[in-house]
């Protein structure tokens, strides 16, 4: 089974960070000048960025959420109905109409036409893509490569979402394509991960890596996380009376 290394990790975190602030140097990255194509929404908005150099791979970067326009479309979280090839599964509207929506430059492209055919001819090249979000952009990210893989199999290399909100139903949980090569990151108790609020309709795909507790959980179910997190924070008190939240923070001596 995959896992997500280190490496991969703190790489994508940085460029999801980087990703709302419009000033972005790919060089700092290992990517090409030339290899840094934006897609911004209707409104002018950077809501991706494709990026690539001399490595093999491709890195979408999708945007979170960003302003009150944002926050509406995650709080449109009907469930919309997607027939495709005989199956038959329903995902969240908001996201979904985010996709769908015109470029700015090119207003008779949605976002996902307009970032399928600037990956076309790297995908030709023989190029595996990596997807990334934070908060709204790893669902959007999601529903991209649900689509991509749709469209052109085996060239989705993996998903990586930092505080993911929930895209699909049960069914798409079970026809997602993708589900050994997406990984879902949840930083303690993060509200956003449990969202939308409605347990037993929405269901998260791919593996979750809970960092909690200095540790990281594998596999976790938001179910668990809950709980887990809930009698953390009751027993926390005495949690710091033992040794080793002492031995911790020997350094502190060192540093003052």
């Amino acid at each position: 089974m995959k896992k997500l290394k280190r490496y991969h990790y703190e790489r994508y975190a940085l460029l999801c960070e980087l990703s709302y602030p419009n000033d972005f140097d790919p060089l700092a990255f290992g990517f090409s000048e030339a290899g840094n194509v934006l897609i911004e929404d209707q409104k002018g908005h950077v809501a991706a960025r494709v990026l690539w150099g001399p490595k093999k791979e491709v890195v979408v970067v999708i945007r979170g959420s960003k302003d009150l326009r944002d926050w509406l479309i995650n709080m449109q979280c009907w469930l919309r109905r997607v027939n495709e090839r005989h199956r038959t599964y329903r995902v969240h509207w908001g996201y979904s109409k985010m996709l769908d929506e015109p470029c700015k430059d090119t207003p008779l492209l949605s976002i996902y036409e307009r970032l399928r055919l600037t990956l076309l001819p790297l995908i030709n090249e023989g190029r595996k893509v990596s997807i990334t979000g934070h908060s709204s952009g790893g669902a959007i990210g999601v529903l991209m490569a649900q689509r991509l893989h749709r469209q052109h199999s085996k060239c989705v290399k993996r998903v990586v979402t930092f505080g993911q909100p929930a895209v699909g139903d049960y069914r798409f949980k079970r026809q997602y394509p993708l589900a050994s090569k997406t990984f879902r990151v949840c930083c303690d108790v993060d509200l956003v991960t449990f969202l939308p609020p409605f347990p037993g309709i929405y269901h998260q795909v791919g593996r979750t890596h809970w960092l909690h507790d200095e540790r990281i959980f594998e596999d976790v179910s938001d179910f668990r996380r809950l709980l887990i997190s809930l009698s953390f924070w009751l027993t926390r008190p005495v949690r710091y009376h033992f040794m080793d939240k002492y031995i911790r923070r020997k350094n502190y001596f060192d540093k003052h």
